[in-house]
């Protein structure tokens, strides 16, 4: 069975616009796939 996760990519730091990249994560049989969204969102710490 696959999991799936949304994924905020702050790996390279945000855009010019302050915000990163968001990404789908799936994880089957210990392998990993990043799929980009072609969105971006701010972060926002609660």
């Amino acid at each position: 069975m696959a999991s799936v996760k949304f994924f905020l990519d702050k790996r390279k730091g945000p855009k010019k616009d302050g915000t990163y990249l968001l990404k789908l994560c799936i994880i089957h049989e210990r392998k990993v796939k990043y799929v980009s969204l072609n969105l971006s969102l701010k972060d926002v710490a609660l």
